[in-house]
């Protein structure tokens, strides 16, 4: 970030810290914590929480998938063009 935007994001959190400190402030302040900021984190929230639980998905496939394949022959893997039962 650069050192206005931190700045400028500082000066507001410190406002807001301050705002929630007197009662006619906080009234004037609630309902866009309510209405606006609230739905909108929930909404954040799910899309990570759907990512997290894609990518745990694929992560335990794949060690399912290492995992059988260490347990199986060689041969099973990687078959060759001529079988040799079929002479």
């Amino acid at each position: 970030m650069s050192s206005d935007l931190s700045f400028y994001l500082t000066i507001l959190a410190v406002f807001l810290i301050l705002a929630m400190f007197v009662t006619g402030l906080r009234a004037l302040i609630a309902p866009i914590f309510s209405k606006v900021l609230t739905p909108s984190i929930l909404i954040t929230l799910q899309t990570m929480l759907k990512w997290i639980f894609w990518g745990l998905t694929k992560l335990w496939s794949s060690h399912i998938l290492l995992l059988k394949n260490l347990g199986s022959p060689h041969s099973i893997i990687y078959r060759t063009l001529e079988r040799k039962d079929e002479n």
